[in-house]
């Protein structure tokens, strides 16, 4: 069995679908006997458990913590803001340099100690990568290992300048990387905008590893009378426009229906919209396990797409694992996520652009059922967790 290095800056203290994703990878390794090494930052709250019989060390980096604790001095006067943003941008890019350097020192230490033959690191953020690079060029005999869930250089979240400062770093990590697991869509993305350092690199691309269909979960509902939809996550203006959605709301009846918001979704509806229909509510930013809780016991769950038609919200197999009625708005038919969605059961697709009134939604959520865990699991076998774990582990072992 082999002993095995993973570099995640965030994990602990900062969880997010990434790190999910990055955690039943390590599941099913752990499953198959492979002693876990794990270096990750310490974010100075309180600290979440840790994996068991893994090895974690954790980078406190004070400089960052150092800016965060003066925050409030963006509410004060302009001097003072600017002032702030100019420290903290200064701070974080030393501090990021310092967190790399010492995941290079206890990685190389690691290597050298614990006879560790692989490296495997996620993006979720490039400080990971660039940390398994530098590795990989001081320790020429360990696998690198890439585990790539979002995009790097064609994700849209990031400018132009950035992008070209990625094409740069992943030209680099071409030259040491071993092999590289994708999640779907990246591989495409890369081909399309004729970009293809890793081409002669194995590789292989699986689904989001979090379609886990549990039937004690169905049995859940909410304590409230009305009908309740539930969004989690963010808007985007240019990729994830909940435009559609506000409309198919305008209309529906408050007293029958809840459409409840959470996460930074809320921020975006109240700076871009005067008015939100009166059955809207925003709720704010909840924990992980909240999220989960919410899921569970709501009726209606809704999805926005993404413009890029590569990516897709690590969401969607969560809540086609509920077992839930999915309102869909999408983008265009090539959307990644389409390719689940059209074969769930109970679901209402909406392309943006298309005109769809209240009373269509009132008839979709009244006619509405559950799935039964075994039809999910039949109809998404392929995406199952366990199917995919199992897929990238044998990779990773080969």
């Amino acid at each position: 069995m082999s002993k095995i290095l993973i570099i995640s800056e965030e994990f602990f203290n900062r969880e997010n679908a990434n790190t999910h994703c990055l955690e039943e990878l390590i599941g099913g390794l752990k499953k198959n006997g492979h002693e876990i090494y794990l270096l990750t930052k310490e974010y100075g709250c309180d600290t979440l458990s840790d994996i068991d019989d893994a090895e974690i060390y954790k980078f406190r980096m004070n400089l960052q913590m150092f800016a965060d604790s003066r925050s409030a001095m963006r509410n004060k006067n302009v001097i003072l803001r600017t002032v702030f943003m100019i420290m903290s941008y200064i701070l974080y890019h030393l501090d990021t340099s310092l967190l790399i350097s010492k995941m290079v020192k206890k990685g190389t230490q690691l290597i050298k100690e614990k006879k560790i033959d692989k490296v495997i690191s996620i993006f979720q953020t490039s400080v990971n990568h660039d940390a398994a690079y530098r590795i990989a060029k001081k320790n020429k005999d360990v696998e690198w290992i890439m585990y790539n869930v979002d995009q790097m250089t064609f994700n849209l979240s990031i400018s132009p300048k950035e992008a070209e400062a990625f094409r740069k770093k992943e030209t680099a990590y071409s030259a040491l990387v071993k092999k590289i697991i994708n999640v779907e869509g990246i591989d495409e993305e890369y081909i399309s905008n004729h970009f293809e350092p890793y081409k002669n690199i194995p590789k292989i691309s699986v689904p989001l590893p979090n379609l886990k269909p549990d039937e004690a979960n169905f049995l859940k509902r909410n304590d409230n009378p009305k009908t309740v939809l539930r969004y989690f996550g963010r808007f985007y203006e240019d990729i994830r426009n909940p435009d559609c959605l506000i409309r198919m709301l305008k209309n529906l009846d408050a007293a029958l229906y809840s459409a409840e918001f959470y996460g930074q979704s809320c921020e975006y509806l109240k700076k871009h919209y005067d008015s939100l229909p009166e059955c809207v509510h925003l709720s704010g930013t909840v924990s992980a396990e909240k999220c989960i809780e919410l899921t569970d016991s709501a009726d209606i769950l809704i999805n926005v797409g993404n413009t890029c038609a590569n990516q897709m919200p690590s969401k969607v197999f969560e809540y086609i694992s509920s077992g839930k009625p999915i309102l869909n708005i999408y983008f265009n038919d090539k959307e990644l996520a389409m390719k689940y969605l059209k074969k769930y059961p109970c679901i209402m697709n909406v392309r943006s652009d298309e005109n769809i009134s209240s009373s269509q939604l009132d008839d979709f959520c009244k006619n509405s059922r559950l799935i039964p865990a075994e039809e999910i699991k039949e109809i998404f076998s392929g995406a199952l967790n366990e199917n995919v774990i199992k897929k990238s582990v044998e990779f990773i072992e080969e």
